[in-house]
């Protein structure tokens, strides 16, 4: 009972660091989505699960009540799995199979979430200090099973079929370190529930806190990790509208782009922001390539434009354009309105710390 209760308090000290640090750090993790899913996964398995099955277990309540609070702590895992699943296909950013997966687990959780709810499905036993849940209809089990091992099966799938695409050889290693401390987790799971053994119970909660740790340890000193690992920025390209170039990054190379080196997609790309620095139109605009997405902001006060090439675009690199296009207005608007005859773009180095501090997650 003592392990359980530290166990307990070790989970939920653990997940309300992850959600405040998380809270406090949120323009680390892209989009808003990411964030809430990081948050509910804490939530819902390091606090209010832990707390459901630990409770459920050991004697503290009578036998109605736990069998409650164990039918409420496998409702719980249902969600837990769906937030999991989710947050694995965004990180990836793999949306071929979003709809099936969507309907694998919400049919599957209802027929469960019923059972749960509406049959009587668990036999209560108690042995000493605990109680021992044992199936009296295999049914649930049947979809329990299904569901936990389509949820592995999707997410080695979505990780290997998109391993060659990742950005960084480190951020490749987290994702199958973190997706092989997920299914352990599950499968733990599984057999607790099979098994009802205390020694598979406790592999269990031992396996979660170690697999929230080392989450943890990702959200921390590898936030880029939840930002579309699969996802790449090529270049960045900052032009005044009189058709001169200001500064260039390429991010493949991690270095500044000669003038003569742009050409193909950049080069339409700059033909179409100097046709909108002239005629005033949308502010921000996306050119869709076959394999590229050419995304544009422009600055009509100051008279420069930003292009961006990246192979799809997302909510981070919006904002991080925005960020980006006000420090760096103001650290050279100044030198933008005097710009006449002659230019010297050495006045715009500076963009590169810029990019480094606002495009971090994509530099190499």
């Amino acid at each position: 009972m003592i392990v359980d209760l530290i166990l307990v308090f070790s989970s939920i000290i653990i997940s309300i660091f992850a959600i405040s640090y998380v809270i406090t750090h949120r323009e680390k993790y892209g989009s808003r989505i990411n964030i809430i899913l990081i948050i509910l996964l804490y939530l819902f398995v390091g606090i209010l699960y832990i707390t459901l099955l630990c409770l459920s277990t050991i004697v503290i309540f009578n036998k109605e009540t736990a069998l409650n609070l164990w039918n409420a702590a496998l409702i719980v895992s249902i969600f837990a799995i769906v937030f999991l699943s989710s947050l694995h296909g965004i990180i990836i950013g793999y949306k071929k199979i979003e709809f099936l997966n969507y309907f694998i687990f919400s049919f599957l959780g209802g027929i469960i979430v019923y059972l749960i709810c509406f049959v009587n499905i668990f036999e209560v036993k108690k042995i000493g200090l605990y109680y021992y849940f044992s199936f009296q209809n295999f049914l649930l089990l049947f979809f329990m099973t299904i569901l936990g091992s389509s949820l592995i099966i999707l997410m080695w799938y979505i990780l290997l079929i998109n391993f060659s695409k990742i950005r960084e050889k480190i951020l490749a290693r987290l994702s199958i370190i973190n997706t092989l401390c997920f299914t352990i987790v599950i499968f733990t799971f599984a057999f607790f529930l099979i098994t009802s053994n205390l020694i598979i119970k406790y592999l269990h909660l031992i396996s979660y806190i170690i697999t929230a740790i080392i989450f943890l340890y990702a959200i921390i000193k590898k936030p880029e990790l939840f930002i579309e690992i699969t996802n790449k920025i090529y270049d960045f390209i900052i032009f005044h509208k009189s058709g001169i170039l200001l500064y260039s990054y390429n991010f493949e190379t991690g270095r500044e782009t000669e003038d003569s080196l742009l050409k193909g997609s950049i080069l339409i790309g700059i033909n179409h922001i100097l046709s909108n620095l002239t005629n005033q139109k949308d502010k921000l605009g996306i050119i869709k390539m076959e394999n590229r997405d050419i995304v544009l902001e422009y600055n009509d006060t100051l008279g420069y434009a930003i292009l961006l090439i990246t192979n799809k675009k997302n909510e981070f690199i919006d904002k991080s354009i925005q960020r980006f296009m006000k420090r760096f207005t103001e650290l050279n608007s100044k030198e933008l309105k005097s710009l006449n005859g002659l230019i010297d773009t050495s006045h715009f180095k500076n963009a590169g710390k810029l990019i480094h501090e606002y495009f971090s997650p994509y530099i190499k």
